[in-house]
C-alpha cells in the first residue's frame, strides 16, 4: 500500500507542535481582546464575484474556486474582504469605530517555499469607521503589534516593525513624470527585497525608467530608520504633489503618535509597499532582525475604500495581520521557541479494573482545581504503560493499586 502523504503547503502538526502553536495564538488573541477587538469568525466561503469585486493580478491567480450547480464560490485568500463583506450586510446593527478581532485560517494557491504556506493561520485585528477613521487607530494597529511581539519574544530576540505610506511613493513617482507606468513600478518596488539589484533595474527599464530615474528610485526607497531622520531627508526633495504631501502628513502624524505611545520597535522605511490591491495610506510589516530571509510575519495597512464596493456608504478601515503559520515555522526553526512535551498535568495509571472508581474520582477532583488529567486503561505491562506515559508527555504519573485505594493516597512520579 503507498504510503500517504500530505500535500504541499498544508501545515499538520504534531500534538506537542499544536500545543506550542496554540500558545502563541492565545499570546496574540489575548491582546487583541485586552485593546477592546471583539472576535469575529467569517465563512470560508463565498460567492466568486462577491470576494473577488476588488482584486486582481497575483490575488485572483491564487484563489481557490469551486462550484455549487451554477453558483461560482471562491474561498477566503484574506480575512479583511471577508470583513468587508460582513459590515457591508450589518452595517445598521454595528457600531462603529469597529474593531474586529479575527484568527482564522486562509488559503492561497501560490508557490509553496520555506515560511509560505496554501493553509495558513492569519491574526488579524482591524478597525473600521463609517466616514472618517483617525490615523491614531493605524497608530494602534502598529503598537498592538509591538505588544505582541515584545510578549512572545520576551527579550529573547528583536524585530523590526516598518512602516511607510503608499500616498507618499505614489506622489514621488507622479513627480518623476511616469505616468501610466508608475503602478508597475510600484509593483516592482514592492519585488525589490526578492530579486537582484540587476533584475530590480532591468525591469524598471522595460518600464521606461531612465537612469536619472532609477537614481531618485533607488535614494528614495533606500531611505529607511528614525523618523526624524527620514523626514528630514524627505523634506530636501522639494516635491510638492498633491499624494507626496498628503502622505508625507499621514506619516509624521503615525509615527508621532507611535511616539507618544512609547513604541519601541518601529522605523521608517520607504521601501515597503504592500503588494495586495486595497491598501491606500499607511503600510507596514514586520520582521525578525537576522532571520529576514523569511520575509515578513506580519504586515497590514490603511484600507479606505474597500467596502465601497459592497455599500454606497464611505468606510475606512485598518487592519494588522500575523502570519501565525509562518511565524511558527520561523520561532521553531531558530529555536526562538522551544517544542516541549505536552501532556497532561497527572496521568493516572490504574493497576486493574477495581481502581477505575478511584481514578475517575480523583480526576475529577484535580480537574475541578484547574489541572488537566487522564486515565489510561491498557491491559499492556507496567513498563509500556510507563513508556506511554513519557511518549505522551505526560508531566506525572500515579499508579493506583489495592494499597492506594485503601489508604486514600496516591505517590506521584514525575515523567517529562
Amino acid at each position: 500500500m503507498k504510503k500517504y502523504e500530505d500535500l504541499s503547503g498544508f501545515l499538520n502538526l504534531k500534538p506537542n507542535e499544536q500545543a506550542e502553536f496554540d500558545r502563541i495564538k492565545r499570546v496574540i488573541q489575548n491582546a487583541h481582546l485586552r485593546s477592546g477587538f471583539k472576535t469575529y469568525d467569517a465563512p470560508l466561503m463565498f460567492r466568486e464575484d462577491a470576494l473577488l469585486a476588488k482584486s486582481g493580478g497575483d490575488t485572483n491567480k491564487q484563489v481557490y474556486r469551486l462550484e455549487k450547480g451554477d453558483t461560482k464560490l471562491a474561498i477566503r485568500f484574506d480575512l479583511t474582504v471577508p470583513l468587508a463583506l460582513f459590515i457591508a450586510s450589518n452595517e445598521r446593527e454595528l457600531a462603529f469605530p469597529l474593531k474586529v478581532s479575527q484568527i482564522n485560517k486562509a488559503y492561497r494557491g501560490e508557490k509553496t517555499q520555506k515560511g509560505r504556506l496554501r493553509e495558513f493561520y492569519q491574526c488579524d485585528a482591524d478597525v473600521i469607521a463609517r466616514g472618517k477613521l483617525p490615523l491614531e487607530y493605524d497608530a494602534e494597529c502598529i503598537a498592538l503589534i509591538d505588544t505582541i511581539y515584545s510578549e512572545l519574544f520576551q527579550g529573547n530576540a528583536k524585530f523590526t516593525i516598518r512602516v511607510a505610506n503608499r500616498k507618499l511613493l505614489s506622489g514621488f513617482l507622479e513627480s518623476l513624470g511616469l505616468g501610466e507606468d508608475a503602478l508597475q513600478v510600484r509593483k516592482i518596488i514592492d519585488d525589490v527585497e526578492k530579486i537582484s539589484p540587476e533584475d530590480f533595474q532591468k525591469k524598471l527599464a522595460e518600464c521606461g525608467v531612465n537612469e536619472e530615474q532609477f537614481a531618485q528610485i533607488t535614494n528614495f526607497i533606500e531611505l529607511k530608520g528614525s523618523a526624524q531622520d527620514v523626514f528630514a531627508k524627505l523634506e530636501t526633495l522639494n516635491i510638492t504633489t498633491e499624494d507626496f504631501t498628503t502622505g508625507l502628513g499621514e506619516l509624521v502624524a503615525v509615527m508621532q503618535n507611535l511616539e507618544l505611545r512609547q513604541t519601541q520597535n518601529v522605523i521608517v522605511d520607504l521601501a515597503i509597499v504592500r503588494g495586495l490591491d486595497y491598501y491606500t495610506g499607511t503600510v507596514f510589516e514586520t520582521n525578525i532582525v537576522n532571520y529576514e530571509n523569511y520575509g515578513s510575519i506580519m504586515s497590514g495597512g490603511r484600507y479606505d475604500n474597500l467596502v465601497a464596493n459592497y455599500s454606497d456608504e464611505k468606510f475606512e478601515g485598518v487592519g494588522a495581520s500575523i502570519g501565525l503559520s509562518r511565524l511558527y515555522e520561523v520561532l521553531v526553526e531558530t529555536e526562538l521557541v522551544e517544542v516541549k512535551p505536552s501532556g497532561v498535568d497527572l496521568l493516572f495509571i490504574p493497576i486493574d479494573q477495581n481502581a477505575y472508581e478511584f481514578c475517575v474520582n480523583e480526576s475529577k477532583k484535580l480537574q475541578s482545581e484547574g489541572k488537566t488529567t487522564d486515565i489510561l486503561f491498557s491491559d499492556r505491562a507496567l513498563s509500556k504503560k510507563l513508556e506511554y506515559a513519557s511518549k505522551s508527555g505526560a508531566y506525572q504519573v500515579a499508579i493506583i493499586g489495592e494499597n492506594e485505594i485503601n489508604s486514600g493516597n496516591y505517590e506521584t512520579k514525575i515523567v517529562n
